[in-house]
């Protein structure tokens, strides 16, 4: 048997094979490099993003439960408002609706799940969309657990609060029917120590929903960070892939790139967004401050003229409104056929004399009270027909005051 060569003999010889070979082991393994690296980056990836969808959903859900307090605090001051027993109950049942639908909210958030959102694109037609929110709890997650244990009992105590008040405002009302003046008084004015009752109850609800919507944008900012540091890491494996084969690297890394900034984008836009729906919500609660003021005004037994004037105070307050601080409001005499100033905020005295009394069809807010729609004007036109010599540029929007298909008044505003 022939002996063994050195391998210092067979290299030379064998060398320009050898390193094909090598070559071909060394594209072999940064092909097998770059193909694990992308594999393993397109999975956290999508890890993240499963995570950025799962935050946002739960958003949403803090938002709905959000909204839901706002529209159940005002309704509070609708059924007191209310002199119907029927429009009383109707208003109940309202509010018991929505505390089931922050009901289902809640175990979605608890337990995970879907939530099917209903929103309303049309009121008039009764138009609307359906969007399914799914929610998945994480395996050992417990945050938010403590929000919706502590919200789940507020529900149950806003459930017999409501049925309290309408026993209240039903009692009131046998009262006035039954004309019993001091039983009436003394049950208005146990209505009204209730009432005030009502807004801490929500706002300790509104704090907890608040921090699971602080908590989000945390979660969002987090995911952003921890974004920022793979998409490093990842730079610096592919940097290391691209030392051995330069063209797959490159290609793949453009791939991985694209994704990334995608991934960007898309967490972008989620910050984008909860900032909208935050601004919604703050916008939704703004609203519903000055209806409650109003509605404050409204059962403080004040004189008519001392509640408009109140009423309309609030009205041009609304610093939201691209309006000027001025308006009036006008009491129709419809068997006169003529409207009547009943309040004014910041009128011209001249225009205080001269509307004292405007009968149907004249200047713009004898226009809206005779053809019983919104008339506007961007400017001072032919059919503003009361004005002063002095009198400065702007608009008017008239709005027509109908109940039961009667004309009421006419709320004037300048624009």
């Amino acid at each position: 048997m022939p002996s063994s060569v050195p391998f210092s003999r067979l290299w030379p010889r064998h060398r320009p094979f050898g390193l094909v070979i090598l070559q071909l082991g060394v594209f072999l393994l940064g092909f097998v490099s770059v193909v694990g690296t992308h594999a393993f980056v397109m999975s956290r990836i999508d890890e993240l993003e499963r995570y950025y969808s799962n935050e946002q959903s739960r958003l949403m859900l803090a938002e709905q439960i959000n909204l839901d307090l706002i529209s159940i605090e005002s309704k509070f001051y609708e059924i007191a408002i209310s002199t119907s027993k029927r429009r009383q109950g109707q208003i109940r049942d309202a509010i018991i609706e929505e505390i089931h639908d922050s009901r289902e909210v809640l175990g979605v958030l608890e337990k995970g799940g879907s939530y099917q959102r209903v929103i309303n694109v049309n009121l008039e037609y009764h138009e609307q969309v359906s969007d399914s929110i799914v929610y998945k709890r994480w395996p050992g997650d417990s945050e938010y657990v403590v929000e919706v244990i502590d919200l789940l009992p507020k529900l149950a105590e806003i459930e017999r609060r409501v049925d309290e008040l309408v026993g209240l405002v039903s009692l009131r009302e046998d009262h006035r029917h039954g004309k019993r003046a001091g039983q009436y008084v003394a049950v208005i004015s146990d209505i009204k120590s209730y009432l005030k009752q009502i807004p801490p109850l929500f706002r300790r609800m509104q704090e907890n929903t608040n921090k699971i919507h602080a908590e989000s944008i945390l979660r969002f900012n987090e995911l952003d960070q921890l974004n920022e540091k793979r998409r490093k890491r990842y730079q610096v494996i592919e940097m290391s892939v691209s030392a051995i084969t330069v063209v797959l690297v490159i290609l793949f890394g453009l791939a991985i790139s694209r994704r990334v900034n995608r991934t960007n984008k898309a967490l972008g836009s989620a910050i984008g967004r909860s900032e909208m729906l935050k601004n919604e919500a703050e916008e939704a609660q703004r609203h519903n401050a000055v209806i409650n003021r109003i509605l404050e005004v409204s059962i403080q037994g004040l004189p008519l003229q001392e509640t408009l004037e109140k009423v309309l105070e609030q009205i041009v307050s609304v610093s939201w409104l691209k309006i000027e601080a001025q308006g009036s409001i006008f009491i129709a005499d419809n068997n006169r056929r003529c409207l009547v100033l009943a309040a004014h905020h910041r009128l011209a005295p001249a225009l205080q004399e001269k509307c004292v009394r405007i009968s149907y069809g004249e200047c713009l807010c004898g226009r809206a009270a005779e053809s019983g729609e919104v008339v506007f004007s961007s400017h001072v036109d032919d059919r503003h027909e009361i004005s002063y010599p002095s009198m400065h540029r702007h608009g008017h929007i008239c709005f027509p005051v109908r109940s039961a298909g009667q004309l009421l008044g006419i709320l004037n505003l300048y624009v």
